[in-house]
């Protein structure tokens, strides 16, 4: 019955999030589709170049209710504005290309903070289970944020070596930097060429290239595409063959990429091995609380057994930071 009660309350946790995340940013997400897909046929005003898809807060949408559950983030991250909370959450945001600001994030970890604190209070569950409960919704947001920057970093750099071709080919071809870096925006896809689309879409509203490609280091949050921006900015200094230096970062940029997936195919299986020495032992753990709550007891309540406990955690940890320095190679 208690197994019961965790997966429909979870259930019920999840399905909540996934509404008020939908709520809040399916008309913002709406919003971006239109004015990337109306920037195609013609240039923005240069005051909404400078704001960007982030400048606006998070606006009109129907219903009072989703109206009410805005205006509240917005308390909840007036809030949270501070100095070290907000360092904090541009840091995680940035790279991942989500229409968030700082205080939206910092209400949505909030709001899994609670969420947790509520099904760990509310669901009868043992001290190391409840644990459990509260942590998942409470990580939620900071794993999710670092899943979408990984995966929008890989797929940048999956980008850049044939993209730089295409730069490097333009400029051999008479265009000037600006003009290559258009016909690269309209040949890739995205997220490379909205990049490249916004960086044009700035340097046209009047910033110049130098910090608009700072800017892009900083929206990439990629060390191919600072690599490219520094290479540009040295040639810019001190002149140079743009072209010719394309062709070599390209070339370095495609083998690290050819390495890149090559290594994932050889260590899959130990990538898998540190999941499964990770997760198993508290799945199996859980598991015996839900079933016999006496066992756990013993760990939880006997001296003896909560130094078991917890060398099981330090020898699980070091476990796992054995298996990850095995299958983390640098290259």
């Amino acid at each position: 019955m208690e197994f019961l009660t965790i997966v429909l309350a979870g259930a019920a946790a999840a399905a909540l999030a996934a509404a008020v995340a939908r709520g809040i940013y399916g008309s913002r997400l709406r919003i971006l589709r239109s004015l990337r897909s109306a920037t195609t046929r013609a240039e923005p005003p240069p005051m909404e170049q400078a704001r960007g898809p982030g400048g606006r807060g998070l606006g009109a949408s129907s219903g009072s209710g989703l109206r009410s559950l805005r205006h509240a983030l917005q308390v909840a991250g007036g809030f949270l504005r501070q100095a070290p909370f907000r360092r904090w959450a541009e840091r995680q945001l940035r790279g991942t290309g989500l229409p968030l600001r700082p205080e939206e994030f910092l209400s949505l970890c909030v709001f899994g903070v609670l969420a947790g604190l509520l099904l760990a209070g509310l669901l009868p569950l043992a001290s190391a289970v409840r644990a459990m409960v509260f942590l998942a919704p409470s990580l939620a947001a900071p794993l999710y944020v670092r899943a979408v920057r990984s995966r929008r970093s890989a797929r940048i750099s999956g980008q850049l070596g044939e993209t730089l071709l295409t730069l490097s080919n333009g400029l051999r071809a008479g265009h000037s930097l600006p003009q290559a870096l258009a016909a690269a925006a309209e040949q890739t896809g995205p997220p490379l060429g909205e990049e490249f689309s916004r960086l044009l879409r700035e340097t046209s509203a009047g910033i110049p290239m130098e910090e608009g490609l700072a800017r892009l280091v900083l929206r990439a949050a990629n060390p191919d595409v600072e690599l490219l921006v520094t290479a540009v900015l040295v040639q810019r200094e001190v002149g140079g063959n743009l072209a010719e230096i394309l062709d070599k970062i390209s070339g370095t940029i495609r083998s690290r990429v050819a390495v890149q997936n090559h290594l994932r195919v050889v260590t899959a299986q130990s990538r898998m091995s540190g999941w499964v020495v990770g997760l198993l032992p508290v799945g199996v753990f859980g598991v015996i609380s839900l079933l016999a709550p006496e066992i756990e007891s013993v760990l939880t309540s006997n001296p003896f057994g909560r130094l078991m406990a917890l060398a099981a955690v330090v020898l699980e940890a070091a476990g796992l930071l054995v298996i990850r320095s095995i299958v983390s190679i640098r290259y």
